[in-house]
């Protein structure tokens, strides 16, 4: 699975875990960071370049070994994975295929969205809330031009131009490829049991029902969680991302039931 982080993707990979046939290890390069991290005392920042490609794919390749025990084995690739690993996407998913990996989920989120959930989940520390429970309120003030995301600080722009670079180098590389295409706008926010069985049956094993584990960090539109939203919107509808804000220039104030992270 393929994605840029805060799109739903440890809800599905914690629902696709429930299924007898599949062992779901997440984002198996981000434990390989916490892991160095933890041990050597460095924060994720410097651990830029400290882990190459290869090191990345023996343990993925340990892992697979040691936890799948025959069955489908699932892992996840963030945006900046790669780029921390000093290597390419196209490289990554060669690699991939020389392992056997033959299915890939792309999942996708309205590039704001991301970033506002992302931002909230760093200075909450607190990335998951468990379905049976509500979020905390948040409040925050986004600046476009300095975010902590991926690790390392960047600007509004420049990280939304990665997803997108991300997305284009991915689908092109795989277009010769049956991958499967999801969004969390359509395919989980509103019913992630629809999301799961669509990855059921495009990896071919019976469909289950899982139970959900998890909940939104906020529920809340991001009117009333950004601060400064209305700023942010006229910043980036100058950009070249214009059509990312669509769904929050319908009204000056969406209802409750828009823009939840």
């Amino acid at each position: 699975m393929l994605h840029n982080g805060r799109s739903g993707s440890t809800l599905l990979g914690n629902m696709l875990d429930q299924h007898e046939e599949i062992f779901w290890d997440g984002e198996t390069f981000e434990k390989k960071l916490h892991k160095k991290s933890a041990r050597s005392g460095i924060g994720f920042a410097e651990l830029w370049g400290e882990i190459g490609e290869q090191s990345a794919f023996d343990d993925l390749k340990k892992r697979m070994r040691q936890r799948a025990a025959g069955r489908i084995f699932g892992t996840e690739l963030q945006d900046y994975h790669t780029r921390m690993m000093g290597s390419s996407i196209e490289s990554y998913l060669d690699r991939l295929r020389h392992l056997g990996f033959t299915k890939f989920v792309f999942l996708e989120r309205n590039y704001l969205r991301k970033i506002v959930s992302h931002v909230i989940a760093t200075e909450k520390r607190s990335f998951h809330v468990a379905a049976n429970k509500r979020a905390a309120p948040a409040r925050i003030h986004l600046n476009p031009d300095r975010l902590y995301i991926g690790h390392r600080h960047t600007t509004l722009l420049d990280v939304m131009r990665e997803y997108q670079e991300f997305r284009q180098r991915t689908i092109e590389h795989l277009k010769q490829d049956n991958v499967l295409f999801l969004s969390y706008e359509h395919d989980i926010e509103g019913d992630p049991q629809a999301a799961t069985s669509k990855i059921f049956k495009y990896i071919g094993v019976r469909p289950i029902r899982p139970e959900v584990t998890l909940g939104k960090t906020t529920d809340r539109d991001l009117h009333s969680v950004v601060e400064n939203f209305d700023e942010v919107l006229e910043f980036v509808s100058k950009s070249e991302f214009s059509e990312q804000i669509k769904p929050f220039k319908a009204s000056a104030r969406p209802s409750s039931q828009q823009g939840g992270s």
